[in-house]
């Protein structure tokens, strides 16, 4: 890896290759420094376990157009399970959690079910890129939204019980140098938002999407609305810089830090932005080279084969992590749902007090521990004791 990084930015060769009378055929020549350095190869997605399975499916599949979490049962990942697939209101997202809401739904679960998602996704979309990167596929990712009506910008709002000024949040993206977005930038993603609506059809707004051009100033948004989060949660008098708040998957990981920011996203979005909400897309389908070549990716294999072996691939992960994520357990509300030790009682036979958090791992959950039972049993998989 070390001399991949170097072949970025010089180009070398031994000594000895080209001139036999060096002495040391270890010696390096520099034969140029180039001014910026090479794109990077990335590797990764060009085979492995997880790959080797995924490829069939997407070639299989063919093409595609909406959210990766609606690409997933339909390449039959998880299928004994779809009882547990719920289609939200808005039908470009669906979710493991029951009647598509995290609502009642004990925490442990939902760690589990994000983790498991979270594994998933990330094997699909290494695969995209790789079928891409190999002319198999062409493969787009976009932003979509829905517009919203509403341009009345009111002085505060109260997100969870808390009160946030809206002055505060534009001095914040006009003043903290710590802010993803900078004002510039969040003032010409409004007008680009503006002139994409696509307006509505009988009083329903339409579903619109921005230029994959437009994406980088809708992932600072993203950053900032999170950034903001961090800060009125934990009660910070300047947003954190974006390396010193938790990474994506512990930041929806926190069910506190998560509730916020849906609940602040849909407060503020209609009138900062000019959307009811944002979400992000990707489109693909084979290319001439892919139709030609699936039967290169196809094989002999079963798809529906496939597919349940990757999900129990999927599953194994997932499981062979849970001892290594922790999740907190804030107080004695939540100690109930771990096993022991962790539910046994402090000194003096007392419980802790509520604002006491723990980190545990997350196979000591048991809402967690039970899900992921469950879905081994689905399988016919022996759960290891």
């Amino acid at each position: 890896m070390i001399e991949d990084e170097f072949a970025r930015h010089i180009k070398y060769c031994k000594h000895h290759d080209i001139d036999p009378t060096v002495p040391s055929k270890r010696e390096i020549l520099i034969q140029e420094v180039y001014d910026a350095p090479l794109e990077r190869t990335e590797n990764r997605g060009k085979h492995g376990k997880y790959i080797d399975f995924v490829k069939p499916l997407l070639v299989k599949k063919g093409s595609f157009q909406g959210t990766i979490n609606q690409l997933l049962p339909q390449l039959g990942l998880f299928e004994p399970n779809n009882a547990y697939w719920r289609a939200r209101k808005n039908k470009w997202e669906l979710s493991f959690w029951e009647n598509g809401t995290s609502e009642n739904v004990l925490p442990g679960r939902i760690y589990y079910d994000r983790r498991l998602l979270h594994n998933s996704k990330q094997a699909i979309t290494r695969g995209l890129d790789a079928l891409n990167g190999d002319g198999i596929i062409t493969l787009r990712r976009y932003y979509c939204f829905l517009p919203s009506s509403e341009h009345f910008i009111p002085d505060s709002i109260s997100v969870m019980g808390i009160e946030i000024s809206i002055q505060e949040m534009f001095k914040t993206i006009n003043e903290d140098e710590n802010a993803a977005i900078t004002s510039k930038e969040f003032k010409a993603l409004r007008q680009e938002i503006e002139s994409n609506k696509r307006g509505t059809i009988e009083g329903i707004p339409v579903p619109s999407f921005l230029p994959e051009s437009d994406n980088q100033l809708i992932e600072k948004l993203i950053a900032f609305m999170r950034q903001y989060t961090y800060k009125i949660c934990n009660n910070m008098q300047t947003i954190p810089a974006l390396d010193q708040f938790p990474n994506e998957y512990n930041f929806w990981g926190n069910r506190q830090l998560h509730q916020v920011h849906q609940a602040l996203i849909q407060k503020c979005y209609p009138f900062l932005i000019g959307c009811k909400t944002i979400w992000k897309e990707l489109a693909y389908h084979l290319t001439e080279l892919g139709k030609n070549n699936q039967a290169q990716y196809l094989g002999e294999l079963d798809t529906s084969t496939v597919a349940k072996k990757l999900s129990c691939l999927f599953l194994g992960l997932t499981g062979a992590q849970m001892e290594k994520i922790l999740i907190p357990c804030r107080g004695r509300d939540e100690l109930k749902d771990f096993t022991a030790p962790y539910n046994k009682p402090m000194r003096g036979n007392k419980t802790p007090p509520v604002s006491i958090t723990r980190w545990i791992p997350l196979r000591n959950n048991i809402p967690a521990y039970n899900r992921h039972k469950e879905l081994y049993a689905l399988y016919g998989i022996v759960l290891p004791s």
